[in-house]
């Protein structure tokens, strides 16, 4: 891409020289937004309304049968499940496979796993994008940001301004927003 190449928006007469900032106008500007009908609360999608009416006003609750745990959140009480509980009985009978963190209780069947949490956790080694504010802990997630955010093999959905280096992502995306 040229430094002459310009994008305008569709809505107004924003321009600039870079994509991602005219992606942030266009969601910020233009997009449109839900609202709950309870409160004040708005964001872009339904799935996300759903899970804050449910949590926020029906306060559906979920209980853990193994511990006083509960949650206003199935997928939370999901989650609590299998790191409180599948995972203590699946360690314990596969301690041979289990590497455990020397800082915490954090177990993993694999070094990569291991060492990937405690750069994550208990060291501060961040690796930067090189092309972007991006950072991460964890060297294999820098590789897949810069495939994903700075190759030059971007799909483009033709209904907006989305775009992907992935097929089944921008297929996902149509299916999502605009069918």
């Amino acid at each position: 891409m040229t430094d002459s190449t310009r994008f305008s928006c569709t809505k107004c007469e924003f321009l600039t020289t870079e994509l991602i900032l005219i992606k942030e106008h266009f969601n910020n500007k233009h997009r449109i937004f839900l609202q709950c009908e309870h409160c004040s609360y708005k964001t872009r999608y339904e799935s996300t309304l759903k899970i804050h009416v449910d949590s926020v006003h029906n306060k559906i609750p979920f209980f853990c049968t193994d511990c006083e745990f509960k949650s206003t959140q199935k997928s939370s009480l999901t989650r609590h499940k299998k790191i409180k509980h599948e995972n203590v009985l699946f360690f314990e009978q596969n301690k041979e496979k289990s590497y455990q963190c020397n800082f915490c209780i954090f177990n993993t069947t694999t070094k990569r796993n291991l060492n990937q949490h405690i750069n994550a956790q208990h060291k501060n080694k961040k690796v930067h994008c090189q092309f972007c504010s991006y950072y991460t802990n964890d060297k294999s997630n820098l590789n897949q940001h810069i495939s994903q955010k700075h190759t030059s093999s971007k799909l483009c959905c033709s209904l907006c301004f989305y775009t992907t280096s992935r097929n089944s992502y921008l297929k996902n995306h149509i299916k999502k927003y605009h069918v």
